[in-house]
């Protein structure tokens, strides 16, 4: 059954907004809400950065990273996103 975070992220353009899971996760939906900016999120520590634009959201299946770590950031302000996830099904 899939659960749901809205968060804001932090304040400053650039600065970094982590969410860590305690269970690993299947699947996640991550929701750029901005009106204005554009989101970005990375599953590797930041080597990777994906860019999710005002109003889009980015799937991922992460089913082989246990239990992920995800940072996102913004390109202005803080600004509103919501994330969809699945956990693994008889995950610890």
């Amino acid at each position: 059954m899939p659960k749901e975070l809205n968060i804001t992220t932090k304040s400053t353009a650039g600065e970094i907004t982590t969410i860590m899971f305690k269970k690993p996760v299947h699947s996640i939906l991550i929701e750029n809400r901005s009106e204005k900016y554009a989101l970005y999120a990375s599953f590797n520590m930041g080597e990777d950065w994906v860019e999710i634009p005002c109003g889009f959201g980015y799937y991922d299946l992460l089913a082989s990273m246990g239990k992920p770590v995800i940072l996102l950031k913004s390109d202005g302000e803080s600004q509103p996103v919501r994330i969809v996830y699945r956990l693994v099904e008889g995950g610890r």
